[in-house]
């Protein structure tokens, strides 16, 4: 049984409260500025920096740069500067990947940042561009769905507004691949229609 979700104008319009129906996020998948390997780069180098400048106005309290070194001040440097975790600040898109039962819909969504990307890009606004739809076939087996998501992402990533970016698709290969795509749908379902039975039998 299919209930026909509402648009934004309609909700909008008639004054009332949406439906609370909220396609299922399945995956969140985001793409970053740099490499793990060149964001741990750029860290070190200023770092780096930072010591060397530091060095060139306390080398003066100091017998030798070996002994600079070894001090306790360029230990609470590098415990200060280091990065957390590579990634956090680096995120400059995603793909949004969700089931929507009502529409028997696999939807897929890109959004990136309303402004140009750049390392001085701190105020991150992001905004949907571009989408792919999977439609539900009434009979599937795991193997098939998941073919079907990661062509309908292969599609996407192909947008040359993010061919550029760094996007790490091997740990997601493995979850999907591990994924009971048909349990999630038909459970989902369930629970939705049972939701709608009751809405129409209390409403």
């Amino acid at each position: 049984m299919q209930s026909k979700v509402k648009s934004f104008r309609e909700i909008v319009e008639s004054k009332k409260p949406g439906d609370d129906y909220e396609p299922l996020m399945l995956w969140l998948i985001p793409f970053y500025l740099r490499t793990r390997q060149q964001y741990y780069d750029e860290a070190a180098s200023k770092i780096k920096k930072y010591i060397d400048d530091l060095w060139n106005k306390v080398s003066d309290t100091f017998y030798t740069r070996d002994e600079f070194e070894k001090s306790t001040v360029l230990e609470s440097i590098w415990d200060s500067y280091t990065p957390y975790w590579w990634g956090l600040n680096d995120v400059i898109g995603w793909i949004d990947v969700r089931l929507c039962v009502r529409h028997r819909q696999i939807q897929l969504s890109l959004f990136l940042p309303s402004k140009r990307v750049s390392r001085k890009l701190k105020d991150k606004m992001f905004a949907f561009q571009d989408s792919e739809i999977i439609d539900l076939p009434d009979i599937a087996t795991n193997n098939d769905l998941q073919n079907k998501v990661i062509e309908a992402l292969h599609i996407i990533i192909q947008d040359p507004r993010i061919k550029r970016f760094f996007i790490d698709l091997e740990p997601w290969y493995r979850i999907i691949r591990h994924t009971d795509l048909v349990g999630i749908i038909q459970e989902f379902a369930h629970d939705d229609w049972e939701k709608i039975s009751y809405e129409n039998n209390t409403g």
